[in-house]
């Protein structure tokens, strides 16, 4: 499969993920049961050596388009933890993401795109060794379908050059979950973790 028709079936899959998550996001318990495997520290995420400890940079991302909201579970992280909570801002379309500092009760302000909130850029900007994303499909190898604007490629490339040791969490439904491979490109990576509501569904070997 050259990269127009990998392209053109990430597409397709993407109209069809994005109705199943908003149908989905209309049910809270599902969302609160996310939060509480976040915390569930039995958990394999808890044990990983660079994820979720103390004192450490945490990027979230403030939900949009029927996101899963994680928020509760960053605030409890900072509180519990003493970790330092960021969000994601975009410095470019086609630049990596920077992480900057947030706290609950922060002020955000909406990103020229009028979808994305961010903190404010008087907040510091910190580099995350635990990358909580966003997906609106996952397969068992742990590939994520994004929006396909590639900035979370882009971002975890620019980490890695920069030599921070971090680790993903892709966070999504069980229903997410597609039957089969999801059509990648070569620079594609897997993600080292996925939540649902059910527990963790992917982890990288």
């Amino acid at each position: 499969m050259n990269e127009e028709d990998i392209g053109r079936k990430k597409m397709m899959i993407r109209t069809r993920m994005r109705l199943l998550r908003e149908r989905l996001s209309q049910n809270k318990n599902l969302q609160a049961a996310i939060v509480e495997e976040l915390k569930n520290k039995s958990n394999p995420i808890w044990r990983h050596p660079t994820a979720l400890k103390k004192h450490s940079v945490i990027a979230g991302y403030y939900p949009i388009n029927a996101e899963q909201d994680i928020l509760p579970f960053l605030e409890w992280l900072g509180q519990n933890y003493s970790c330092r909570i960021t969000l994601p801002v975009i410095e470019g379309y086609k630049s990596p993401l920077s992480f900057r500092e947030y706290k609950v009760g922060d002020e955000l302000v909406l990103h020229r795109n009028g979808k994305v909130l961010e903190p404010v850029k008087s907040k510091p900007i910190l580099l995350p060794t635990t990358l909580f994303v966003p997906l609106l499909a996952f397969d068992s190898k742990g590939y994520r379908l994004g929006y396909g604007r590639g900035y979370y490629d882009r971002t975890l490339a620019s980490l890695k050059d920069k030599g921070v040791n971090f680790v993903t969490i892709g966070v999504a439904y069980d229903k997410q979950k597609f039957t089969s491979d999801l059509p990648v490109f070569e620079h594609d990576v897997p993600l080292d973790f996925i939540v649902t509501e059910s527990g963790v569904h992917s982890i990288k070997t």
